[in-house]
């Protein structure tokens, strides 16, 4: 109850706020009917997800955020090992492939360091083949951590995973893209993660200071729905390659992140405008980060004071609207 009311101010704002801003430096392909029909229901056979990559790089595209499972050899019914040294092959020649982490919290303590103490501490549920981890340009964790009423409104932008720190996965698909290497990032939870020196593509070298709270979480500026984000259908873009279309390629992807979804559907978190999987949820915030549009953290005194200004109101409107006979 209390969760509930402490974040009404933000539920409400983020659901009733004028149009968000969708950067245009992104674009989905996305799974659809007509890919499953061709290629399968289940995992498909990496041998075509090895030979988009490659088209997806000769089209431009700057970096690629690759959403499948890579943590098992194919079956010979996909491909076997012919079709994963394929995909791994386009991993290494295309060079901008960020890989997503599936995490879970850990019962382990967090390492102690003093530029980030409070930083949540995660083991992974999946394992990564290692010669893909080798060759992959990132990696970045998908945790999802919803609120005590089981909506999820923060990411956690660096966790630690070991004795190392892992950014998300929407983090490490934009430092990828600002050239923004690890040594140029800071964290200091409870202010801000920085950034400096990104190059924009259409702008200045900038620093960019995104807002944390004390376990260095961001809240998301999700978008009322994921099809307003830029996307292509993964049969679309396949017509395209096989019939040598590279001009529409190029203008599909060129000079973009490209967030390639050809996973099977995953088990989806509330959100505050419905129900979501993490890859939603990152791509949500891959664009509250590219767009600089950020949901300020406030402090719990102010959050429910909020939620009680705005519960009063609906209170004085159901007493007063309509002629309310008490």
């Amino acid at each position: 109850m209390i969760t509930a009311l402490e974040y009404s101010p933000y539920d409400y704002w983020i659901r009733n706020r004028s149009a968000v801003p969708v950067s245009t430096d992104l674009v989905v392909i996305a799974r659809d009917p007509a890919s499953e029909s061709r290629f399968g229901q289940v995992a498909w056979d990496r041998a075509v997800i090895g030979r988009t990559i490659i088209a997806l790089r000769n089209a431009g595209a700057a970096v690629l955020g690759l959403d499948i499972s890579l943590s098992e050899h194919s079956t010979p019914a996909q491909g076997g090992a012919a079709s994963d040294a394929m995909l791994l092959e386009a991993i290494k020649a295309s060079g901008m492939v960020v890989y997503p982490l599936a995490v879970r919290l850990s019962a382990q303590e967090a390492p102690t360091e003093e530029s980030a103490p409070s930083l949540r501490a995660v083991v992974a549920v999946d394992r990564i083949l290692p010669v893909v981890a080798r060759h992959a340009k990132g990696v970045g964790h998908t945790l999802v951590l919803p609120d005590a009423d089981e909506i999820t409104r923060r990411v956690p932008l660096h966790v630690w995973l070991g004795d190392r720190q892992l950014p998300a996965f929407a983090l490490a698909l934009a430092e990828e893209f600002l050239q923004v290497s690890p040594g140029q990032v800071s964290i200091s939870p409870g202010k801000h993660l920085v950034m400096r020196n990104a190059k924009f593509p259409r702008g200045p070298v900038a620093q960019v200071r995104v807002p944390v709270d004390e376990h260095g979480q961001i809240l998301v500026s999700y978008v009322a729905s994921d099809h307003l984000f830029p996307s292509v259908s993964f049969s679309d873009v396949w017509a395209a390659l096989e019939g040598g279309d590279a001009e529409k390629l190029r203008q599909w992807v060129g000079g973009k992140i490209v967030l390639l979804e050809a996973a099977p559907p995953r088990v989806a978190s509330l959100t505050p405008f419905g129900p979501a999987s993490p890859e939603v949820i990152q791509t949500n915030l891959l664009n509250t980060i590219l767009t600089q549009n950020w949901s300020m953290e406030s402090r719990p005194i102010w959050r429910i004071l909020g939620g009680l200004v705005l519960a009063g109101f609906g209170a004085w409107l159901l007493l007063t609207v309509g002629g309310w006979q008490g």
